[in-house]
Formats: structure tokens, sequence, C-alpha cells
């Protein structure tokens, strides 16, 4: 690694929750598949087990989907926090030194209107 690289990431100018982001949704997946293939298996063993058999399946299903809603919203924050710093970025560079404000006109004597 660079210095600008471990100067952005501990300046909190690199994010690494979207790499986590990807981590938490695999674990997630596979936590609600687990989930649903337990209901699935415990309502298939009990007399009147037919609701959660169902339950299960729809966990199975909707489960993954509604993570994935989740953190989509939270990668569309990030996405949108590096298009603000990309623009940010272009606009200093397009912008160059900044020079101090000329200072104003001094008028003497009477200021009249008309």
């Amino acid at each position: 690694m660079n210095k600008s690289k471990v100067n952005d990431f501990l300046t909190f100018r690199t994010m690494i929750t979207p790499v986590l982001i990807q981590i938490i949704f695999f674990l997630g997946v596979l936590a609600i598949v687990i989930f649903g293939i337990y209901e699935i298996v415990t309502g298939s063993g009990k007399r009147n087990g037919g609701d959660m058999v169902w339950s299960g399946i729809l966990t199975i299903i909707l489960g993954p989907l509604a993570l994935r809603f989740y953190l989509e919203v939270i990668v569309v924050v990030f996405s949108i926090n590096r298009s603000v710093t990309e623009i940010k970025r272009n606009t200093d560079i397009m912008a160059g030194p900044q020079l101090p404000p000329a200072a104003a006109p001094v008028i003497e004597g009477p200021v009249t209107q008309t």
C-alpha cells in the first residue's frame, strides 16, 4: 500500500463498508436459508406443522430479497458519497488555485443616489 491509500483510509476518505456489505449479504443469505430449512424440517415433523413448512419456504424465497433491498439502500448512500466526492475533486481541479477576493474600491466623498 502506498502512503496516499493509507492516508485516505485513516482520514475516512476511503470507505470499507461497501466491501463489508457484500460479506454481510452472503452470510445473511446463508443464515436465512439455514433458518428456512430448519423451519421446513421442524414443521414437517409436527402433526399440524404445515404453517411452519410454508413459513420456511417463504423465508427462503423472501428473506434474501428483503436483505438485498435493505443492503442496496445502504450501498446507494455510499454511491452518493462517492459521486459527491468525485464532483468536489473535479470542481477543485477545474477551479485551480484559489485567489483571495479583490478588495472593494474605496469611494471618497459624499454618495448621492439618483
